[in-house]
């Protein structure tokens, strides 16, 4: 399960930012950033067997960055 998680994760990155360099979608909107969210935790997600922790929190970074990406959005 880990494992397809953490693919799930893998792939939502790869769509986000493939959207991204052919101008489908804005990095600074929510849905770019949405997809980032759970591409990060789906990652994270699957490491935590291997404890990597350094990259736990490293896509725990890119959550609060997605998250705080987000506020800033909507608080306009």
């Amino acid at each position: 399960m880990y494992t397809a998680i953490g693919w799930v994760g893998m792939i939502t990155f790869l769509v986000a930012y493939g959207l991204v360099a052919n101008d489908k979608l804005k990095s600074t909107g929510i849905l770019y950033n949405m997809l980032n969210i759970v591409g990060a935790v789906c990652i994270a997600y699957s490491l935590i067997p291997v404890e990597a922790w350094s990259t736990i929190v490293l896509e725990g970074c890119f959550v609060l960055i997605g998250i705080r990406a987000i506020y800033k959005v909507v608080k306009k």
